[in-house]
This record gives structure tokens, sequence and C-alpha cells, in this order.
């Protein structure tokens, strides 16, 4: 038995969270982290990923015995706090919560494989779609994602073939990563450039303003549009289609508490 301590508090633009996991039966600290994210800094979203690989970094070295239990037990509270319909979600008190879990996937997928902490952000985290995701962590289910592109005949582009040729000769697999979908589309480092030069340009709203499809070609309700809302789909993508996906049934703690099953 364990016992989780959260808390976050927000002052002006920044906020800090703390995590710390005992054991009940002596009360012995088996984690402890601390997250710090300031929204009033230029391109902060860029900071938030490199201070998560510095972080889990950190966390390999320091809780490398315990990561597996420390990694199902934050999954589970993390899920049970972000669905707590008296929340709301979009405070970076709650976002704190994102940032914590993939601090701790991190390390732990760092361990597993071998290798130095890496995570390539979701994209829908920079579009302001979703809490901090690192696409590695972030699985998908091959099958139910060629269904979805067929019932919504979604035209495959040029650059997204190899991503579609992967995905129907891996749709017997339960689960894959969205980096190695995203990848084939467009390669990981080019990814980031891209994502850097886009901030630094003109901050945030460069972001925006280029990646929404204005054209009204489908409705909010659609799967695919990161979502379930009235009125015209704005923006609609593979990435928005997994999440719609996977929170048909609101089963999944980052579908946040304004999820209604259908």
């Amino acid at each position: 038995m364990y016992i989780i301590s959260y808390d976050a508090r927000t002052h002006e633009k920044i906020t800090e969270s703390n995590v710390v996991i005992k054991r009940a039966a002596d009360g012995n600290v088996v984690f402890k982290s601390t997250y710090t994210v300031n929204v009033g800094l230029t391109a902060y979203k860029l900071a938030s990923h490199e201070s998560i690989i510095n972080q889990a970094e950190i966390v390999k070295e320091t809780y490398q015995n315990e990561i597996e239990n420390i990694k199902i037990l934050f999954e589970d509270f993390g899920k049970t706090l972000v669905n707590d319909p008296r929340l709301d979600h979009t405070l970076q008190i709650i976002q704190s919560v994102f940032y914590h879990n993939s601090i701790i996937n991190t390390a732990y997928r760092s361990i597993i494989e071998e290798t130095d902490c890496g995570c390539t952000p979701h994209p829908a985290y920079i579009l302001d779609k979703k809490g901090f995701w690192c696409q590695e962590d972030y699985m998908i289910n091959p099958e139910q994602l060629l269904t979805a592109i067929k019932d919504f005949n979604y035209k495959i582009q040029d650059r997204e073939i190899k991503a579609f040729e992967y995905l129907k000769s891996h749709r017997k697999e339960s689960s894959i990563s969205l980096d190695k979908i995203s990848n084939l589309i467009e390669p990981r480092e080019q990814f980031m450039n891209r994502i850097n030069s886009a901030y630094y340009s003109n901050s945030n709203n460069y972001i925006k303003q280029n990646s929404i499809k204005i054209e009204c070609t489908s409705q909010g309700s659609d799967l695919g549009c990161c979502g379930n809302y009235s009125g015209c789909c704005i923006y609609w993508s593979l990435v928005c289609l997994e999440h719609d996906l996977y929170c048909l049934k609101c089963d999944h703690w980052y579908c946040g508490p304004q999820c209604k099953p259908l």
C-alpha cells in the first residue's frame, strides 16, 4: 500500500507542483519530484520539453529500482485526478500532472530500452489540444486507426503513404507508439526543428494560425476533430483521430473530465 501526496499552486504565470510517494507501512519515501513551469516565457512549451528530459535523467538515476512501480502508481493517480469532473483540466495545476507523468515514463522507457532519456512532444500539445505527452509513450491501435481512416474517407497524402503502409503491416498488433507513425511522416529531427523555428519566429500564434484548417468539411462531433463539440470542425488530423478513437468510451485519463461516452 502506498500514499501519494500531490500539491500544485500557481502564482501569476508560474506553477509549481510536487509529487511524493510513500509506503503506507513505514512512511518511507520511494519517490519525490518537483516540477515548475512558467507560461510567461517565450516558447515555454519548448522549455517544458527540455526540462522533462533533464528531470527524467535525474529520476532514472535516483529511483531506478522503484521506477516500474512508480509508473503504475502515478498513472492510476493521474487518471483519477484528470478525469475528476469538478476540476478544470485546462488549468496549469492539472496540466502539471501530464508533465510528471511524462518524466516518469521517459525515465522508465530509458531504463527498459537501455537508451538515453528521450521524448518527442505530441503535436496536439503544441496545438493546445492535449496535455503534454511524449509520442514514444502515446500508444495507438493500428486496426482502429485504419478503420477510422476508411470510415472517414480520408485521402492519404503523399507524405503519409509510408506511415499508412506501416499501419497496414502492423494492423494485427494491439498497439504501437505514435512516434513510429509520426517519424515516417516527418523525421523527428525535422519535426523538432520546425517547431523551434515556428516558436521563435512568432511564438504560439504562428503555430496556431498555420495549423488550423478553416474550411468546414465536417462537424465538430465527427471523429478526428480533437473532441466532441458543436459547429464546424476547424482542425482535423490523424493525431486528433487517434485521440477521438481512444476516447469514445472516455476510459483513458487523457480524455479529460469534459468527455462524454458515445
